[in-house]
């Protein structure tokens, strides 16, 4: 069973570099047809909008990466400066340090702006760390997907 989610895992890799590659040769202004605001990248830019994270930033762009990531690869919840930073680096043509900079100040503007959010209010008693925030995020999005799982398997056993 580990061998299929190994693969499975490696075939996400893949396609997520395919992805990007895709992106790259297309220009930063071209949406492509993968691209779709209805998934995950359309929660997450929601919730950011909803927090006041201004868009303007470059930290908000490094920040929708970043959780998409960790949300599709809990491993990374520990591998934030080995890994993830600089994935994200890689993706963007920067230097990890400069992403993870930008992903705090975004952070910091936002809570500025809005400490008041029950975002805010209910989880943290402190301006969230980088790590803090993004993991936040991202086991909200997989708590969420799973009570939908939940409540569509309770459904078709009541039908």
């Amino acid at each position: 069973m580990s061998d299929i989610l190994m693969e499975v895992q490696k075939l996400r890799k893949e396609v997520s570099e395919l992805k990007s590659m895709m992106q790259e040769i297309a220009g930063p202004s071209v949406k492509l047809p993968f691209q779709n605001d209805t998934g995950i990248e359309g929660i997450i830019a929601a919730f950011l909008h909803d927090i006041k994270l201004p868009t303007r930033l470059l930290g908000y762009s490094y920040l929708k990466e970043a959780i998409q990531e960790v949300y599709e690869n809990q491993d990374l919840i520990g591998a934030f400066t080995t890994v993830l930073y600089p994935n994200i680096a890689k993706k963007f043509k920067t230097e990890p340090n400069r992403v993870e900079r930008a992903i705090r100040h975004a952070i910091e503007v936002s809570y500025k702006k809005n400490q008041q959010h029950p975002f805010f209010t209910v989880n943290f008693n402190y301006r969230p760390t980088n790590a803090d925030f993004i993991a936040m995020i991202a086991d909200q999005l997989w708590m969420d997907e799973k009570y939908k799982s939940e409540v569509k398997k309770t459904c078709q056993k009541t039908n």
